[in-house]
């Protein structure tokens, strides 16, 4: 922002006021068993405050950190516990989801239960990985603010696993993939919970079983030349936003905005499928080179970091995972974490980072939304989802 801001320009422009009755009316809120304040009828001057004007950052390029929104309240609230040394409360962080964080992380336990099972019965070999590897790692269990788990396996587990999941359990969950016209076009297959409704606000645009999920991720063979490995990554990665962009069918604001308007005109020429086609094509390149030292991760987040040793995912070991199951993980876990989140990946990260990774739309537990009420008591979920029903 320094670098492009224009000479002359004010960036300090906004301002904003508060009153001490109201830095009063916050610590009240927020420390109401802690604190006592007392209450005066004398007239509070009001204080001036001033900030960056983030419209002339970001047109200077400057990028907010994702997820950080500081109001008065937090900035009130995160200054007395920092100065007193109480402990954050973090909720507002996760309150998107009404209290129902928890049961949708039992729900995800059940359903990684179910495809363990469904793995050991049919000899596939899978691991957790991303965060869910990480909060394993970490925690013993999930991510606490994380609100879906992410499995892992080598090509050949995957398509066998894509082949056999589709015909297990096709009561409770279904295989949300293109290659079965789910409806679903994610670059990442997804196993979800039928009967329940868990959209984001990118998905929830479009028509589909869109319910409760676990990310099924593949990791392919690579060249072991890295450069050519990262250069397929890269173009891995392009690949998946053409998919993501034509998909969603219509320039979305800030994200490549002027670009989308150019590209989306030509991506309508050929169907989702053609990409799809493609993307997987790339991903496979090198399936048959038994000398592969590395893999890439079909995602392309780390497409930056380029390929990944492959031997640190040919062997798991088991670790308890939230209470008495035993997940599989790379034996070499170390080698993976640090690859993708820096060698300091253990301590927890700053409290304005631990907040729901997903922007969600709608979300309805339908007839799981209690552990312990029968079934029928419990209409079937609804694309309006709980949160947005009135009672």
């Amino acid at each position: 922002m320094l670098y492009t801001g224009r000479k002359g320009q004010v960036y300090n422009f906004c301002s904003h006021t508060v009153s001490i009755a109201e830095i009063k009316e916050t610590l009240r809120d927020a420390f109401k068993e802690k604190l006592a304040l007392n209450a005066t009828s004398n007239t509070n001057p009001v204080v001036n405050y001033r900030a960056l004007c983030t419209l002339k950052l970001f047109q200077s390029g400057w990028i907010i950190p994702q997820n950080v929104v500081i109001t008065l309240k937090n900035a009130i609230y995160q200054t007395v516990c920092n100065a007193t040394g109480e402990i954050h409360n973090n909720a507002d962080n996760i309150a998107v989801y009404s209290g129902k964080l928890h049961r949708i992380k039992d729900l995800e336990l059940m359903m990684l239960r179910d495809i363990d099972e469904i793995c050991r019965k049919h000899n596939i070999k899978y691991f957790l990985c991303g965060g869910t590897m990480l909060g394993a790692i970490r925690y013993g269990h999930s991510i606490p603010w994380d609100d879906d788990l992410d499995i892992g396996m080598l090509r050949e587990d995957f398509e066998k696993f894509r082949k056999v999941c589709q015909a297990e359990h096709k009561d409770i969950y279904n295989y949300s993939s293109h290659i079965n016209k789910s409806g679903s076009h994610y670059i990442v297959d997804k196993v979800r919970l039928n009967g329940t409704f868990f959209s984001t606000k990118y998905s929830s645009i479009h028509e589909y079983e869109d319910g409760l999920f676990i990310d099924v991720l593949v990791y392919d063979k690579t060249t072991n030349i890295k450069f050519l490995g990262k250069l397929q990554t890269k173009i891995v990665f392009l690949l998946s936003k053409f998919i993501e962009l034509r998909w969603y069918n219509k320039p979305r604001k800030n994200f490549h905005y002027k670009k989308s308007l150019v590209l989306l005109p030509l991506l309508r020429i050929f169907p989702l499928g053609f990409y799809h086609a493609i993307y997987e094509f790339l991903l496979k390149f090198y399936t048959k080179n038994k000398k592969a030292k590395y893999v890439i991760d079909s995602t392309g987040k780390l497409q930056d970091k380029g390929p990944f040793p492959i031997y640190d995912l040919e062997h798991v070991q088991y670790v308890d995972f939230d209470g008495g199951f035993k997940a599989p993980i790379p034996a070499d876990y170390n080698n993976y974490l640090t690859f993708d989140y820096g060698p300091n990946y253990l301590p927890e990260p700053p409290l304005s980072d631990r907040c729901a990774p997903h922007n969600f739309a709608r979300i309805d537990l339908g007839e799981y939304i209690f552990e312990t009420k029968e079934k029928s008591d419990y209409r079937a979920a609804n694309v309006h989802g709980e949160l947005f029903e009135e009672i």
